[in-house]
């Protein structure tokens, strides 16, 4: 958790101080609405909130049956660094958090199987560049570096069966938006 944070802080100061100062904001459109993917932002449908150099992406899917359940929640700060009014060049630093629970059958048995958990936390920071492809559409792709905290292996018939793991990694991200 440490490591996340001290990560974070990390990346983030930089894209702050070295940053170029925006007078005007040519963007006219502060929202947008879309599909994204990514592995620190979550994937789903997507709303962004950018009225000025700072801005705010929000992303989700749940999925739910009665034996598998998944849900993707992404939050992600966005820095405008440079912005031509076509091409827009940005740092973000992303949080994703991913649940996933699902049955193990065993065919032959009568018993149902074990319920397992997966949690996943994953923080990521890097440039990304959104092209303005048509008045009120963008397209965003970004890329970085991203820390994965994994807590897999939980299940309920077996406490002690826990397995936690971390790895540091590239990451890649895409969006697609209507601005509004």
């Amino acid at each position: 958790m440490i490591r996340n944070l001290l990560l974070s802080v990390a990346l983030i100061v930089p894209m702050a101080l070295f940053s170029q100062e925006q007078g005007n904001n040519t963007n006219e459109y502060k929202y947008g609405i879309g599909a994204a993917a990514g592995f620190s932002t979550g994937y789903g449908l997507s709303f962004r909130y950018w009225p000025s150099d700072w801005g705010l992406q929000l992303t989700t899917a749940p999925y739910y049956t009665k034996s598998n359940s998944t849900i993707s929640i992404g939050a992600t700060a966005l820095r405008t660094i440079k912005d031509d009014g076509r091409i827009k060049l940005f740092g973000y630093i992303g949080n994703h958090l991913f649940f996933e629970r699902y049955s193990d059958y065993w065919y032959g048995y009568q018993e149902a199987g074990n319920i397992s958990r997966y949690r996943t936390w994953i923080i990521g920071a890097g440039p990304g560049f959104e092209f303005i492809i048509a008045n009120k559409v963008s397209f965003n792709l970004m890329f970085g570096i991203a820390s994965y905290t994994e807590f897999n292996n939980y299940s309920e018939f077996n406490n002690n069966d826990r397995e936690n793991y971390w790895m540091l990694n590239m990451t890649a991200e895409a969006g697609l938006y209507y601005r509004f």
